[in-house]
């Protein structure tokens, strides 16, 4: 039983001496519309593959009905040993389907730079590596009154000053509930994947939990 869960634990790690780039943005965003227009975002999120080791602040500011302008860190202090910061776009659609259900969407576009990443066989310190990137992806989901359930996809491809550039696929499948207009708190699972051309894990399982305070810096108006 004890290599059982030896085995298990071992086989969660995404490669026990791995070489990467590692990924930008890293965690997801929650719910597409989850941030109206005027409003700020302050939250933050943590998650991993088996603890909870990757996370960071964000700050996300609807600059209008369809446009969310955020940035954020990324960070690992435990295995993964990266620390980045990302800024980007959320292009925004939503469509109301009757009985107060909605239909959501957005497309992210960002980049960002940091420190980290692994190379096999080398002793050097984390902190010497550099890194920088782009992250691309989509999210739909459905949203009824303060309940709302997500799909969101990502693709971080980062360059690193030594390791190989890497990309890093996820999916996630995630619930959010929202209290009025001014705290959100989600969970999301899903799969991840990272390829270079020296090393690759396929389909290790990632989650992520989230809260965030939504403050109005545009006054709130009812339609005529």
């Amino acid at each position: 039983m004890r290599r059982f869960f030896t085995l298990l634990l071992v086989g969660a790690l995404p490669g026990c001496n791995p070489t990467y780039a590692p990924p930008i943005r890293g965690l997801h965003a929650g719910m597409p519309d989850r941030v109206a227009r005027g409003q700020l975002e302050v939250g933050g999120a943590a998650g991993g593959w088996y603890l909870p080791t990757t996370g960071g602040p964000h700050v996300a500011y609807g600059y209008d009905d369809h446009v969310v302008l955020e940035a954020g860190a990324n960070l690992n202090f435990v295995e993964g040993l990266w620390a980045t910061g990302w800024a980007g776009v959320r292009l925004v659609r939503s469509t109301p389907l009757g009985n107060e259900l909605h239909l959501v969407g957005d497309l992210e576009l960002g980049a960002g730079a940091g420190i980290g990443g692994r190379l096999r066989g080398e002793t050097r310190p984390w902190t010497s590596l550099g890194t920088y990137g782009l992250y691309e992806g989509l999210g739909v989901g459905l949203r009824w009154r303060w309940f709302g359930a997500f799909l969101r996809g990502r693709l971080d491809a980062t360059a690193s000053s030594d390791a190989p550039s890497t990309l890093w696929p996820s999916v996630l499948l995630g619930v959010e509930a929202k209290a009025g207009r001014h705290f959100v708190f989600g969970l999301a699972g899903g799969r991840g994947a990272y390829w270079n051309q020296a090393d690759g894990v396929v389909g290790f399982w990632l989650y992520e939990a989230q809260a965030a305070f939504l403050f109005d810096l545009v006054p709130v108006t009812s339609a005529p």
